[in-house]
């Protein structure tokens, strides 16, 4: 007989805090033959189900957590990088107008200042539409539009003027290329017209002169 309470099961399954649903699940499989075996491998088998289910459970929402926040400061930086290295007006990047020796600083609190559009779009926005001038109700009808026409797109006037620059420069090192290639071919001109003359030259030595003479005189020719 199995020593506890009423049943087979033993008095340390009666301790305190124990539902009356647990009691009685235990209960009917210790009063079996193999009761106590039964119950120690259940309950093991039950210890190890919750920690391996709370460790894969854990381990996935920490996965997905880091996943998320590594993904929202890849977000964080892309932008990051993008307001400190392109104009927001423009849309220009810090390489195109460094390259063309541009100040990126000055183009964006100067050339391209943020704030003085959105002071433009306020103060008309504030304005009556019948005061408008021509150019702000120009501005006002494309302030809806993506992008705005009245905005700079991919451009700005001191890139327009080094291209322009680059542009005369490039077109002037053309004409003096073209200057050069004109030249040559009137220089290999007169060198093939001073051939000719040569050749007709020593034509007209050579036959004339005497046997006594004619060895000197075709020496001096060919050292012409």
């Amino acid at each position: 007989m199995m020593d506890g309470t009423e049943g087979g099961l033993p008095e340390s399954a009666t301790l305190d805090g124990m539902d009356s649903e647990d009691y009685n699940y235990y209960h009917q499989w210790y009063t079996l033959e193999d009761g106590p075996q039964r119950v120690t491998a259940l309950v093991f088998y039950q210890l190890i189900f919750f920690v391996v289910v709370i460790i894969v459970l854990f381990n996935v929402v920490s996965g997905i957590i880091i996943d998320s926040f590594g993904a929202l400061r890849e977000q964080d930086a892309a932008l990051h990088a993008e307001m400190e290295g392109k104009c927001f007006v423009c849309g220009l990047e810090i390489f195109t107008l460094e390259t063309k020796g541009i100040n990126f600083k000055k183009h964006i609190d100067e050339d391209h200042f943020l704030w003085n559009y959105v002071n433009l779009i306020v103060t008309l926005r504030g304005k009556d539409k019948g005061d408008y001038t021509g150019w702000e109700s120009f501005v006002m009808s494309e302030v809806a539009n993506k992008p705005p026409a009245f905005m700079p797109s991919n451009t700005t006037v001191a890139l327009a003027k080094e291209i322009e620059q680059e542009e005369a420069a490039n077109n002037k090192q053309a004409a003096q290329l073209e200057q050069l290639l004109a030249m040559s071919e009137e220089t290999a001109k007169l060198l093939s017209n001073f051939d000719k003359r040569m050749g007709k030259l020593e034509a007209q030595i050579l036959p004339s002169a005497g046997p006594p003479g004619g060895a000197s005189s075709r020496a001096i020719v060919e050292n012409l």
